[in-house]
């Protein structure tokens, strides 16, 4: 069905949309935590490249011997043993690796060493031992540090290739989701397109087509009953003015007669190209209507069948059901020859069917050329109906539109 596959591609389309939008958020998340990663590195790089410049700056205080260089000594002692606390931590990278904590590990003595050395000198030591126990330690130290330094850059290189890798396979899902989505959304949907192109097409040649035959069977109408009914009129008035006496009665009644069978026919007419009925009294009446003129003109048996729990579709809808049940009928009376026609107008839960049945000679429906049956389809479409046309269980034809309400 017609809405069935739209809703299809609806939800693909706005499948495909929610999975470009979420392997984009996922990147801009992967990219905002690696961004978080190498500002921590960069802090930490500068941290260690401070650690080097401490210790060396507390080598060079513990030589010293006045009280000024040892209330230095206490302020770097602070800061170095702060900021390898802050190292070993590794609070602003979410954590140290393995390979780092074992190299903190291998110059943790060190620096317990060289820190200890330094308070002691504050307490009163032996400044020139305690300094050549720190110098003792200072290399070991430094090296380990060049050491740590190098594996955050590293690990921090590492980072960096696996994002680029990372939004590489993103890209990939991307691509892949679009190329998707033009299989599966937007080629169909294209195809869809052109075949509706070409349907309103075919429908617009036919409906110019039935406009023409219309007005062909209207003008033929007109002539073979109107006209010839009025001219009889005429003729029987031109005989009547040759006569000097008064008309006889007789003449008179013949002539009533054929007004009025003039009249009638006109009203036929109209009422088969438009009802009136329907827009001030519904589709329910207007449908009773169309049976009655069906049995009275067609001398047809048309019964009306008419849910009392009819939800009343907007008038333009109304329009186009009585149009197919028209056609309908028509179809049934010219056609198949049928002797009993039965309307039905009923509601299931919130879905509307109007059905016409029929007794006749049935419908090759794999015949496409007919224009009334394009015509219903065409007016089912404009409603969102579904319309279908299958032969009776015994015999005769089912044209049935349903819709929801």
């Amino acid at each position: 069905m017609p809405s069935d596959r739209s809703r299809t591609l609806t939800f693909r389309y706005v499948g495909a949309l929610l999975a470009v939008a979420g392997v984009l958020v996922a990147g801009q998340l992967l990219i905002q935590r690696a961004l978080d990663h190498q500002q921590g590195d960069a802090r930490i790089v500068n941290i260690a490249g401070r650690q080097r410049m401490l210790s060396q700056r507390l080598c060079m205080l513990l030589l010293g011997t006045d009280r000024a260089s040892l209330d230095e000594l206490g302020r770097v002692t602070d800061e170095w043993a702060t900021g390898e606390d802050t190292l070993q931590s590794g609070h602003s990278t979410g954590g140290n690796s393995e390979v780092i904590r074992d190299l903190f590990a291998a110059i943790s003595d060190d620096h317990h060493a060289m820190v200890t050395a330094a308070r002691a000198a504050i307490a009163g030591g032996d400044r020139a031992r305690l300094a050549r126990d720190a110098v003792a330690h200072q290399e070991a130290f430094l090296a380990g540090m060049d050491r740590i330094v190098t594996e955050y850059e590293a690990e921090a290189r590492e980072r960096v290739i696996r994002l680029r890798r990372t939004e590489l396979v993103l890209l990939v899902i991307v691509l892949l989701v679009l190329a998707l989505e033009g299989v599966f959304v937007f080629r169909p949907a294209v195809r869809a397109l052109r075949i509706h192109s070409a349907q309103r097409d075919v429908a617009e040649r036919q409906l110019v087509s039935v406009s023409d035959r219309e007005q062909r069977r209207i003008a033929q109408d007109l002539h073979d009953g109107v006209g010839q009914q009025l001219i009889g009129v005429s003729l029987l008035l031109r005989a009547l003015q040759k006569t000097p006496d008064p008309p006889p009665r007789e003449r008179l009644a013949e002539i009533d007669h054929l007004l009025a069978e003039a009249i009638d026919h006109t009203r036929n007419l109209a009422r088969g190209l438009y009802s009136h009925t329907i827009e001030s009294e519904g589709l329910a009446t207007a449908l009773r209507e169309l049976a009655a003129l069906t049995a009275r003109v067609s001398n047809v048996y048309c019964g009306v069948q008419i849910d009392a729990a009819i939800a009343v579709p907007p008038m333009p809808i109304q329009i186009h059901l009585y149009s197919i049940a028209r056609e309908a009928v028509a179809n049934a009376v010219k056609h198949a020859h049928a002797s009993a026609i039965d309307i039905a107008l009923t509601t299931e839960g919130s879905t509307l069917t109007l059905a016409v049945r029929d007794d006749g000679v049935g419908i090759d429906t794999r015949s496409p050329d007919g224009m009334g049956l394009h015509m219903m389809e065409h007016r089912a479409n404009m409603i969102a109906g579904i319309l279908r046309v299958a032969r009776g269980d015994a015999r005769g034809t089912v044209v049935s539109c349903t819709l929801g309400t």
